[in-house]
């Protein structure tokens, strides 16, 4: 029906348009024409034309309508178009920012990789050099501890030469003084029968191969004391006074010397000591003097005994050295018979000592062999000491050098850690949140690891340090009670809690690590479906470190 009234419509339009222009022509001609049709025929086509209009006018308006709102979504259109180029501008921008990080990122990871390498190779080369250094410190102490022992037969060899030579030593000195002399201790002793002065018996010793005496000892102080004489003693101030000297040239250092003394008394020259003998006085230290050039009795020291004829030969040399002062013309009777005695002492004891310079004079060869050899044994001892300082010295140089590229190869690994993971020893370790024992091992799997392989009791306190339940890579799944690590190996060293493993709930085949237990016994056997945390590990760093 609808249809039929639309056709009606768009006929009686087209019948319209058709008659527009006639009925502008002539409006009376139209009139005369409908006018001439006729009545009911009129009347019928004057309402179609007088209801297409309203339908013209609003298919119009509609048009004008259907206009605007394709014109508002024209609009509409070409700004969310705009949007979308203006989006697609950013998304192609952030796409080539996005592409050059990844290409950065790639070039860095690439780096790292590189440097890791690099490490690596450092490392090993450490390795192997702190190996070489290893083996060459063992060759050193092997060799230190042949030098040791070779040192150590030496200081054999010289403590037994040294026990010879002292006996050789004691041999000699025990030996009787030639007659007239007093023995104590390792020395003779010579008392003058004759007062002389400072200087003419200190010239009486040096003929009989001695010197005035020099007091080393309390022990020889008491002694000296105790002759009962007034003595000259080998000190002398002459050089400098007030500056106390043995004939030997050594200081006295404080001395035995009488209270209030040396004071130099009568300001003529007091340079001379000697022992003053006090009758009735129990002090047998201090008795020392300071005295003038006056004559008293001297006391002649001799260290080592020697044959009278070489005391003939001294006092010869003595008096051709010193005519001016022993001019038999100007020497008093006195002193000439000091010569005679000394000569008829040196007669008497030429007897007694001539079987003896034989035996003194090979025994003189044999004590200068052994020291030759003594000092050949010394000289060794001394190389070879020197020599194993050095090794030492170039030993401690190379390892310490070894331990600082260590130390910084170390600490550059050190920087390369993830976050999660931590460094022990050789391997690196990550401690993860819970899940099932089979797929926390898929987790370290794809991580570049595998579950830990505990295989040292320092390991174990590691990991105990961390202070979480975990799984360990510890199964007896393929066969019950024969528990193997993941890698195929089997148990050595275990740390099971008491009483386990001891597959209580059944299906017990997985290992799980307890740090509540007081000691490093923290293992228990645990059905592998529950979930707990894991530990991985891995002998390289894992892939994707950073600094």
């Amino acid at each position: 029906m609808e249809d039929a009234e639309s056709e009606s419509i768009y006929m009686n339009i087209e019948d319209t348009e058709k008659s527009a222009s006639q009925t502008k022509v002539n409006d009376g001609d139209y009139l005369n024409t409908s006018a001439q049709k006729p009545g009911s025929q009129a009347v019928s086509e004057g309402r179609q034309v007088h209801s297409g209009r309203p339908a013209a006018v609003c298919l119009g308006l509609l048009c004008v309508l259907l206009l605007a709102v394709i014109m508002g979504l024209s609009t509409k259109h070409n700004a969310e178009k705009e949007q979308l180029r203006n989006s697609y501008a950013n998304m192609t921008m952030e796409r080539d920012q996005l592409q050059n990080s990844y290409v950065n990122i790639t070039k860095k990871k690439d780096q790292l990789w590189s440097t890791y390498n690099d490490l690596s190779k450092q490392r090993d080369q450490l390795q192997n050099r702190f190996d070489s250094i290893s083996k060459e410190r063992d060759q050193l102490l092997d060799t230190n501890n042949r030098l040791a022992i070779e040192r150590s037969k030496l200081q054999t060899s010289y403590e037994v030469l040294s026990k010879e030579r002292d006996a050789l030593q004691r041999q000699l000195t025990e030996k009787a003084c030639p007659a007239g002399w007093t023995k104590f201790m390792s020395s003779c002793y010579y008392v003058s029968f004759y007062e002389r002065t400072w200087d003419q018996s200190r010239q009486d010793c040096r003929m009989k191969g001695a010197d005035l005496v020099i007091i080393n000892s309390r022990e020889e102080q008491i002694f000296v004391s105790g002759l009962g004489k007034t003595l000259w003693i080998g000190l002398t101030d002459q050089a400098i006074e007030g500056h106390w000297k043995w004939v030997d040239g050594t200081s006295p250092g404080t001395g035995y010397w009488l209270p209030g003394e040396p004071n130099n008394a009568h300001y003529q020259g007091e340079n001379c000591a000697e022992v003053v003998h006090r009758v009735g006085s129990s002090d047998t230290l201090s008795s020392w003097n300071d005295m003038l050039q006056d004559v008293t009795s001297s006391l002649c020291l001799k260290t080592t005994p020697r044959s009278a004829s070489l005391y003939r030969e001294r006092m010869a040399e003595e008096i051709c050295d010193d005519e001016s002062s022993f001019e038999l013309g100007e020497m008093d009777r006195e002193e000439l018979t000091v010569v005679i005695y000394a000569t008829a002492d040196g007669v008497r004891a030429q007897d007694v000592s001539t079987k003896g310079e034989t035996w003194m004079k090979q025994t003189d060869v044999n004590v200068k062999d052994e020291n030759v050899e003594r000092e050949t044994l010394l000289s060794s001892i001394r190389k070879l000491t020197e020599e194993k300082d050095q090794l030492n010295k170039t030993l401690t140089k190379e390892i310490l050098t070894m331990q600082t590229k260590y130390d910084d190869l170390l600490k550059q690994l050190e920087k390369l850690h993830l976050k999660g993971w931590r460094r022990f020893g050789s391997s690196y370790y990550y401690f993860s949140t819970e899940k099932s024992w089979s797929a926390a091992r898929q987790d370290c799997i794809e991580r570049g690891a595998d579950l830990v392989i505990i295989n040292s009791t320092e390991e174990q306190e590691f990991i105990k340090m961390a202070n979480k339940n975990a799984w360990i890579g510890l199964t007896d799944a393929q066969t019950e009670g024969q528990w193997k690590w993941v890698d195929g190996s089997p148990l050595t060293a275990a740390f099971w809690r008491d009483g386990e493993p001891n597959e209580a709930q059944g299906g017990e085949d997985c290992s799980l690590f307890h740090p509540s237990s007081p000691t490093l016994q923290t293992w228990n056997d645990a059905p592998c479906s529950i979930e707990s945390g894991w530990i991985c590990e891995s002998t390289l760093p894992p892939k994707g470190f950073s600094s």
